[in-house]
Order: C-alpha cells, then sequence, then structure tokens
C-alpha cells in the first residue's frame, strides 16, 4: 500500500464528492451525500542547488502511445472492493488517468477502462518486499531489509542489488504489459530519504535503481513515473524528470515541499499531487489554490491507507 511518509496515520472512510473548477470553484455533491469532512463551497486561487547527472538512456517510453500531461483528470484507487469505472465518467476532460493496483486488477477491467478513452497506471512496488503477492518467494533473504513502519506484511528491499531485483521486477512489468497497462506507479522508489531500510543508501544508489527500472519500464513501452521523493535542495526531481513521464506526490503541500516538481510541468509531464483529509482534517481551500497556480492536478483523497474510490475531490477539470 502506499504512503506519503515512513508513518501514516489511518483515518476512517469519508463520503464526499466534489470537483473543483480550473479556477478553484468547488462543485458541491447533492444535499445529503457529504460527510464531516465537507469540501468548502470555493476556493480562489493563488497565484539553487547543482544537478545530479545520470547516465544516458531512453528519457520517455519513446513506445508508449500515451502521454500524461498537465490538466489531466485522474483517480487513484488501490483500495476498496471492485475498481469503480465510473468515476471519471461525468468528467468533461478528454485527458484521463486512472492509477490502480497491478496484481488484483483484471485485464477485462483495464479494457473497459481504455475504451472510454483512459490511460491507465499500474502500481506496483519497487523498494520493498510484499509477502501477500503472488511473486513473494521470488526474492532472496539477502535482499531483505527492515520492515516497512504501519505495513507488518513489508521490508525493505536492497536497492544497491540491482543484477537480484531487476529480473523480478521486470517480470511485473511484462505482467503489466500483459494485461494491457500503459504505465506503472513505482510506489517506494524514494528509500535512501528519511527511511530506516537497514541498508546504507544513497541518493546516487536510488538513482542508479530507478534509472535501471525506468529503462526497463520504458523498452516495454509503459511510462513510468516519479512516485513522491522530494528532496531538500530539488536535486532529485531534477534528476529524475529526465528519465520519468509524470510524477506523483503524496501531501507535498502539507509538508512544504511541491517546489521541486515544478521541471515536471516545464517539461509539459504531469504532476498527480493528493491530499488527505485524515488525520489532519485537510480540506481543498487548504491546498486547491497552490495546485492550480503551479499547474498540478491535485486530488484530496481519505487517507493514504485507505485509497478507495471515494472520496474524491479534484481541484480543476473534474
Amino acid at each position: 500500500m502506499t504512503r506519503s511518509r515512513p508513518l501514516v496515520a489511518l483515518g476512517c472512510l469519508g463520503l464526499i464528492v466534489a470537483a473543483c473548477s480550473s479556477s478553484g470553484d468547488v462543485t458541491q455533491p447533492p444535499v445529503g451525500s457529504v460527510a464531516s469532512a465537507t469540501a468548502p463551497t470555493t476556493v480562489a486561487p493563488t497565484l539553487t542547488a547543482p544537478t545530479l547527472t545520470t547516465t544516458a538512456s531512453v528519457s520517455t517510453a519513446a513506445n508508449s502511445k500515451v502521454t500524461l500531461t498537465p490538466g489531466t483528470s485522474w483517480q487513484w484507487q488501490l483500495g476498496g472492493t471492485a475498481i469503480d469505472e465510473t468515476v471519471l465518467d461525468a468528467v468533461d476532460n478528454p485527458k484521463k488517468m486512472f492509477d490502480i493496483d497491478l496484481f488484483t486488477t483484471e485485464a477485462s477491467t483495464i479494457d473497459r477502462l481504455h475504451a472510454k478513452g483512459i490511460t491507465v497506471i499500474c502500481y506496483m512496488e519497487t523498494g520493498a518486499w510484499e509477502s501477500y503477492r503472488p511473486d513473494a518467494a521470488q526474492y532472496p533473504s539477502g535482499v531483505l531489509g527492515n520492515g516497512v513502519d504501519g505495513f507488518p506484511d513489508e521490508r525493505f528491499v536492497d536497492i544497491r542489488q540491482i543484477a537480484v531485483l531487476l529480473p523480478i521486477l521486470s517480470a511485473r512489468l511484462d505482467l503489466a504489459t500483459s494485461k494491457g497497462c500503459d504505465g506503472i506507479e513505482p510506489d517506494l522508489d524514494d528509500t535512501y530519504n528519511g527511511y530506516t531500510t537497514g541498508f546504507p543508501l544513497t541518493e546516487a544508489d536510488q538513482l542508479a535503481f530507478n534509472h535501471a527500472i525506468a529503462d526497463a519500464a520504458h523498452a516495454r513501452g509503459l511510462l513510468i513515473g516519479l512516485k513522491n521523493g522530494a528532496s531538500t535542495d530539488g536535486s532529485f526531481e531534477r534528476a529524475m524528470v529526465e528519465f520519468t513521464d509524470w510524477a506523483l506526490n503524496e501531501e507535498c503541500n502539507t509538508f512544504d515541499e511541491c517546489s521541486g516538481y515544478s521541471v515536471f510541468i516545464e517539461q509539459n509531464k504531469a504532476v498527480f499531487q493528493v491530499e488527505y483529509m485524515h488525520p489532519n482534517g485537510t480540506a481543498v481551500a487548504d491546498f486547491c489554490p497552490s495546485d492550480n497556480a503551479a499547474n498540478f492536478d491535485g486530488l484530496l483523497k481519505d487517507a493514504s491507507g485507505s485509497l478507495a474510490a471515494l472520496p474524491r475531490v479534484a481541484c480543476r477539470f473534474g
């Protein structure tokens, strides 16, 4: 499961559904459909360091038929029961993206989303081992590190051991291709920074590992994003933008670390940004003006550990 910090408090699932326009106005759901975490009626918009270099590679998914650019309406559902394929049906925007779990989503679901013109991104963890995945036995004990706080069935992996991990993750990429995924969301691709992994990881280690995964994805015609990865001086984002196709961030407004993602916007690559109602009571007025001004595609969801279909509140375009 995704998380925005080494330890994330979980909250209760709300029932709010709304959409904010590109100017920040919020369209309220019908009376009776909103729980206590109700979005406000309006949101008014408001208006370095050396770059790390990386080895040369294909900078984008050259074989992919799709791109993800700013102004894309999106949905992120990794939890709950069946995928709610209707969430974006009423959204009047030709650019749409759905982010769903690689292993638990059937190819038929992806086919139906494609039939609606929706780009499908498939979530897979790259920086940790998950005991409940069908390929868990493929990970040798020598690459497993400390447990992931708050997720007892997961352990960090030693990303320095690329030769061991790449075949396992390449098989996941093959699965993504066979199911029809347009790209992947690689979770825990920033474990060098702030996590107690059990390994002495450096930013250079992380970039080498991420680069290898990105090259493998691009070789299969898959898009790949930067998941979180905010750095103090923006160096990590500047390096990652050169070989990833979009970014997805959790809570950069809450932690005041959004500025580094501007390099993606400068290259016309989407920044999908999400804030959570729980545990801090965040509302759209707290971050949508900033996301809109930065040309990010912002969402308000319930909590990091409960990414069900709803609630979903978009900062712009629905």
